[in-house]
Parts: structure tokens; sequence; C-alpha cells
């Protein structure tokens, strides 16, 4: 599989989740979310399912590809914990700090960088871009497609934030992320948004599968490490799904966001 970063040594001294002043790294984070990944495509039969998903939106892309980069985005959703403020907090500081809209910038540039150098397509790039803002949201409801054009104006206030995290741990391509840090504010917003809603029943149900496989691997994996026990996806059984599916779009469960996105669906 392909890596979205290349990094620098010094990533080695990040962390990602802190318990009781004992640290998770960052790389290591990525790791077990990696494997909760991989485990969730496996037990369920998810490529093939989301690869049809992905050939029945009409475009003319390379698939499996793009499933890669969703993979890829998915096991780097926290690269936003990688400022120095972030780092800190991790140690004690009492600040307040977010890392989910860093990261989605973050990750923006490097698909936009992948753009440029014509390793993804425009149909490609549109794409993802939509699909990586679940990065932007993972702690909060999902982003409605027309909340995409306050993105470049959000961008503006942390771009700081994400130069940061590229001066200091990536590797090889720095200087080229750096280049591409000032383009996107330049972005036509407008013609993603017009794009993607032309996909719009297949884009809805592939933008909540993706956004459920981020907050689940990342949830057994960060539970991995608070609680030193891993996760096998074969304790959901038939009545766990049930109780899902009662639960799911329900507003007595607390900060369940489903129920938002349901009575928005047409706006997807």
């Amino acid at each position: 599989m392909m890596k979205l970063f290349s990094f620098s040594e010094s990533i080695k001294s990040a962390n990602a989740h802190s318990k009781n002043e004992q640290y998770e790294s960052f790389t290591r984070h990525v790791e077990r979310t990696e494997y909760y990944l991989d485990k969730l495509f496996k037990t369920h039969d998810l490529n093939e399912i989301l690869l049809k998903m992905l050939r029945d939106m009409g475009m003319s892309v390379n698939s499996e590809k793009l499933l890669d980069c969703i993979k890829q985005i998915i096991a780097y959703h926290d690269i936003g914990k990688l400022t120095d403020q972030f780092q800190r907090k991790l140690k004690g500081a009492k600040i307040r700090v977010s890392h989910s809209d860093v990261g989605f910038f973050t990750i923006l540039v490097k698909l936009w960088c992948m753009y440029i150098e014509k390793q993804l397509s425009d149909e490609e790039f549109k794409t993802l871009f939509a699909l990586s803002t679940v990065v932007h949201r993972h702690h909060s409801h999902l982003c409605d497609i027309n909340e995409f054009c306050e993105l470049t104006s959000e961008y503006n206030r942390k771009k700081r934030a994400v130069r940061q995290i590229i001066e200091k741990y990536i590797d090889k391509e720095k200087e080229n992320l750096l280049q591409k840090l000032e383009q996107i504010p330049q972005l036509n917003v407008k013609e993603i948004i017009r794009f993607n809603r032309e996909r719009r029943i297949v884009l809805f149900f592939l933008y909540k599968i993706i956004n459920s496989l981020l907050l689940s691997a990342d949830y057994f994996a960060t539970m991995e490490f608070e609680t030193g026990c891993g996760f096998c996806p074969r304790v959901i059984i038939r009545d766990t799904v049930e109780k899902l599916n009662r639960n799911v779009s329900s507003h007595e469960v607390k900060g369940n966001f489903n129920c938002y996105i349901d009575t928005n669906f047409d706006q997807l």
C-alpha cells in the first residue's frame, strides 16, 4: 500500500495520546489504526463493496488507487496532532487546541500536491477532497456539502499550524508541500461542490461508510492503548446489529450525528 506521507526522524518523538503519563506515539497510533482498518475490511469484505461504489460514481478514475488513498487518509487522520501546541497539551499543558481541522488541511495540501504532479486526475482530486472532510469532522457531525465553501476561509486561520507540521516532520517532499501550501485558497471549491453534487446518492453512502470506518478504527486503536486490550470485529453479533439499527438515528443517544445527517439528506 502507498504511504501518504514521508516523515523525518523527528516523527519518533511525536505522540497521539496520553494516559497517566504514558504515551502512545503518533506512528504507533497510525499502525494500530491501519491494523484495525484492515481487520474491518477483511471481516466485512469491504474492498469489493467500496470499489464498486467508486465505479458507480460514473467517473473515469482508478478505483483501486482511490481506495488506497482513502485508507491512507483514515490512517493519518490524527496528523493534526503534530503541532507544537497539541504536543504540549498531551504533556499536560492546560491549553485549548484543535487537531481535526489542521489534520484535514494538511492532508488536503498533500492531495493538491499529488494533483499538480499528475498523480491524481481532476476527478480523483475532487472526489478525495470531499471524502477527506471526514477527517475534519471526526470529532463532530459530518460536513454538509455546501459547507465546503467555508473551508478555504478557515484554512487561512490554520495555515500556520499546517506549515509547522510540514516544516518539522515531513522529509523528502517538504519544500514541494510548502510551496503548494500557499495555493490552497485558490481552489475552485464551488466547482468541487458542483462535481460532487452530481454523484449525490453514491457519495452520500460512501461518505458515511468512510466516516464509520475512520471512527471505528480510531476508537479500537485508541482503546487498545487505553486498556491494553485488542478488539475483534467478530464480537459484533446479530443482537448488537439489531441494537445499532434501532438507535442509529436516535435523538436520545448523546452525541449522535446520524439524526442530523438524515434530516439534511437532500443537501448531501
